[in-house]
Formats: C-alpha cells, structure tokens, sequence
C-alpha cells in the first residue's frame, strides 16, 4: 500500500488535471483529493490486523481475529472519486479481501487511472475495474 501511495503521489498533477477535466473541481481542490487519498494509504498500510485479546479472565478469553470476506466491490461516487475509492482499496487490500470496482458513469477516468499505477504491485485478479 505504501508504494500505491507514493505512486500516487507522484501522479498527482496527472490525476488531478484529469479530475478537474471530467468533474469540475478547481485544480486546487483535486490536489488537494489526491493527496489526502495517498495519506490515507499510508495511514491504512500502518494498521495492525494480528488476533487481540478483549477480554480475558479466569472462566473466558475472547479473541478477535480479522479475516478476508472474499470479493469487496468498491462503487466509487462522483464527487470524490480517487479519495473515496482509496479509502475502499486499502483497508479491503489489508483485510486479504480481492476488489472489484465500478466507477461513477460520470467521472470514469479518475477512478481508472490508479489501475496502471499499481496494476504490477498485485497478482492478476486482485484488483479488478
């Protein structure tokens, strides 16, 4: 996930002219999505996922333990949809979990463009758009 984000990071100008293009929103603001969606990845990347004790006592142990769900598909909106499609990506990616991902009909480009960027980091089939 780190080096999704820092492959992000350094297509921002790219994927931001891209997004104020198709959507509409000033440039500054689209950099501004950008960057927050590579923060974000980093944020995730930084998550621990190992079992934890919650309670434990003399007559109980309960632990919590985080497993793939399997396929998560990610629909991206259309006002946000880098930021919002990151924050769908890292966490399920973390989980083991495989995506699909549909794009908003209306701002499809924004959404694709971080497919080639990490599409050699992961094995054919693990993101999908």
């Amino acid at each position: 996930m780190r080096r999704i984000a820092a492959r992000i990071d350094a297509a921002t100008q790219a994927l931001a002219e891209t997004l104020t293009r198709e959507q509409g929103k000033p440039l500054r603001d689209a950099q501004g999505e950008i960057m927050f969606a590579g923060y974000s990845l980093n944020l995730t990347a930084g998550l621990d996922l190992s079992p934890r004790t919650v309670k434990e006592d003399d007559n109980v142990r309960v632990v919590e333990y985080r497993h793939p769900l399997g396929v998560v598909a990610a629909i991206t909106p259309w006002n946000f949809p880098i930021m919002l499609l990151i924050n769908k990506i890292g966490p399920a990616l973390l989980a083991g979990n495989t995506l699909g991902i549909k794009p908003a009909p209306t701002t499809p480009l924004p959404t694709l463009m971080p497919g080639p960027l990490c599409a050699d980091l992961f094995p054919a089939g693990v993101v999908n758009v």
